[in-house]
């Protein structure tokens, strides 16, 4: 066999490509992945450094001679072992990518609906709702809370900054959406900085029939625009403006309507918002007809693990709120019944049957229900900030794309989400981009 060349001065190493001459030698194959085996470990350790290595590192005697095979066999090693660390860092280098990105994305959701919450308020003070000494609507109320709202915000922009560094500006997030124009910085996204006084009056005297006969009308002319060659983009986007302004007007105003619209079959009446009613094949024709690209499915997704966050908190003090209020009821029964049965034994000093409730127990119940209204006017401003900030996250031509393929139902935040999960994760092809 023709003997492998020990590289010197950084020059490659020359090998055979025929067959060996001898029966028991490597063949041409081997013997060029010896020879650029050899020139790898000479780039790596430098040049002259084999007597080195086979003396040193992999226990041969040093000659100054070629390495014997247990040297080729253990630099072979060397050079797998040395692949599989790149490959480990390269693995690192990508979930490291991919955690960044899930920050700025998180960055822009929060940055998104801070905005929306911003909007909200200002709407709120320019129709009359503002902080300026307006009394916080119940949550039975036909508005949404402006006190939550602040609130809201407050957390939103906390939690930004938290990750951002700098108050939602300049981490990135801003440089994340310059790919959507219509969430450019100056920007209205709610499209509700134009109502007036008189518009909002309007809204908060609508009834279910009023607002589903509304609804089918803006349904019917997107529907109209979608029609090929019926109608240009423009057209589209002015319905999907509109649509979005109803949708904004009547859930800052007109909260019971809008949730009984957010449950209620459009053309039967009936409540909805299960998969019973439509299936989850009808939200993936619904998202694929919006033709989001990857980063608003990103965002949707966030916004509502956002929501789910918030709303989950509540959720659980609001059960530990009733429980609180049920194990008082209950403690209170409890004595009230023993006393009447000490009054009825004679045991009762002629006092009588005290009232079910002390005067300290109604105290305490009273602060409980107090805070049990406030959470719910919690979870209210959650999800109106929430709803608004998706909507925005469209274009009004998606927007009204979406709407038009949804209906009879309306949308459906949670089902949305699922969808959009499985296609980042599976489907690309649900994304334009």
């Amino acid at each position: 066999m023709q003997a492998v060349e020990k590289p010197r001065g950084g020059a490659r190493p020359s090998a055979p490509i025929g067959p060996s001459s001898g029966s028991d030698g490597p063949s041409g194959l081997q013997s060029l992945y010896d020879g650029n085996a050899l020139h790898l470990a000479s780039m790596l350790f430098g040049s002259g450094s084999l007597d080195a290595l086979g003396a040193g590192r992999f226990g041969a005697p040093a000659t100054s001679g070629r390495p014997g095979p247990g040297a080729k066999g253990t630099l072979k090693a060397e050079i797998t072992r040395l692949c599989n660390v790149i490959a480990a860092k390269r693995g690192e280098a990508g979930a490291l990518l991919a955690s960044n990105m899930a920050l700025r994305v998180r960055c822009a959701a929060l940055h998104l609906m801070s905005r929306a919450v911003t909007e909200i308020i200002e709407h709120r003070a320019a129709c009359g709702g503002g902080a300026g000494g307006a009394e916080a609507p119940s949550a039975a109320g036909g508005g949404v809370d402006f006190v939550e709202l602040a609130a809201l915000q407050a957390g939103v922009t906390e939690a930004g900054a938290a990750l951002s560094g700098d108050m939602l500006e300049g981490a990135g997030e801003v440089e994340l959406l310059r790919g959507l124009p219509h969430l450019a910085p100056d920007a209205s996204i709610l499209h509700i900085e134009n109502v007036s006084p008189a518009d909002v009056d309007s809204v908060r005297k609508l009834d279910m029939a009023q607002v589903q006969r509304l609804w089918k009308g803006l349904v019917e002319e997107a529907l109209v625009a979608l029609i090929p060659g019926s109608s240009s983009l423009q057209a589209l986007t002015d319905v999907g403006v509109r649509m979005s302004r109803f949708h904004g007007i009547l859930s800052v105003w007109n909260w019971m309507m809008y949730m009984g619209y957010q449950t209620t079959h459009m053309t039967t009446g009936e409540a909805t918002y299960a998969l019973d009613d439509a299936p989850l094949s009808h939200w993936e024709r619904v998202i694929r007809a919006a033709r989001l690209t990857r980063l608003q499915g990103m965002l949707y997704v966030d916004m509502y693990r956002i929501y789910s966050g918030r709303v989950g908190v509540l959720y659980t003090e609001m059960a530990s709120l009733l429980e609180q209020l049920r194990a008082g009821h209950t403690a209170a029964a409890e004595n009230q019944a023993a006393a009447a049965a000490a009054a009825a034994a004679g045991l009762g000093g002629g006092g009588g049957v005290p009232p079910l409730h002390s005067a300290d127990v109604l105290t305490a119940q009273f602060a409980l229900l107090e805070r049990l209204d406030a959470c719910v006017r919690a979870e209210q401003a959650a999800l109106t900030v929430t709803s608004m900030a998706v909507r925005a996250l469209f274009s009004p031509a998606q927007w009204a794309r979406t709407m038009a393929i949804a209906y009879p139902y309306p949308g459906h935040l949670r089902l949305c989400c699922e969808v959009l999960e499985a296609a980042l994760r599976l489907s690309p092809e649900f994304f334009v981009d």
